[in-house]
């Protein structure tokens, strides 16, 4: 997802830079690569947190001393799928402010990436 931000990011920067940009915030197909690359950033974003069974887990996992609380942890995924969903449904869950940092943080990173196109 990363990789396609990047992509849709880089394509959007080389249509709307220059002198004669081909498309315009106002335009369409500005909005649509746009809501691209932010789509693609949030299920980053998303793969990130460490719950299992989601991406940053694993890295969590490796990250934890091997022993009892790595065991632990992975004992965690038999009820992964519910967490998530509860983080997404309960009203002042902390996944909606940490994935809006992760979205800014990805982007003020990528964004220096493709700025050579416009």
């Amino acid at each position: 997802n990363l990789l396609l931000a990047i992509f849709f990011l880089s394509i959007l920067q080389f249509l709307s830079g220059g002198s004669d940009p081909i498309l315009t915030p106002s335009s369409l197909g500005y909005q649509v690569l746009q809501t691209t690359v932010v789509l693609n950033l949030v299920l980053t974003a998303f793969n990130m947190v460490p719950i299992p069974p989601l991406d940053g887990s694993r890295v969590m996992t490796f990250l934890l001393p091997a022993g009892d609380l790595r065991n632990s942890y992975r004992n965690l995924e038999r009820y992964g799928m519910l967490i998530v969903i509860g983080l997404i449904l309960i009203p002042g869950s902390p996944l909606p402010k940490f994935l809006n940092k992760m979205i800014l943080f990805l982007w003020s990173r990528i964004e220096p990436l493709t700025t050579w196109l416009a």
